[in-house]
């Protein structure tokens, strides 16, 4: 999965699902990159099954299966993780 948001405030205008990215996938990009960052989260083989290699795994897991709900966050600048935003309604 990769997140696009925006540097200063952290909010996601973008999302692309996916365990793994081929490197030509991860020279895509949303917007300019001097305004937009992202995070790249690919998983692992943990076990018999794959998991998220972030420490928000759980968070992204679920999110894999209904990746609309990712506006309901924005991404903390500093520690690139996820956080409610003021205000939403989770389902």
């Amino acid at each position: 999965m990769m997140v696009f948001y925006h540097k200063n405030t952290g909010e996601i205008i973008g999302a692309s699902a996916g365990r793994k990215h081929s490197p030509e996938e991860k020279k895509l990009w949303i917007g300019d990159p001097e305004e937009i960052d992202r995070i790249v989260i690919e998983w692992k083989k943990e076990g018999d099954s794959f998991v998220p290699d972030h420490e928000q795994g759980d968070l992204f897991s679920s999110l894999e299966k209904d990746i609309s709900q990712i506006y309901a966050y924005k991404v903390d600048t500093h520690t690139k993780t996820l956080t409610i935003k003021s205000g939403s309604i989770m389902i």
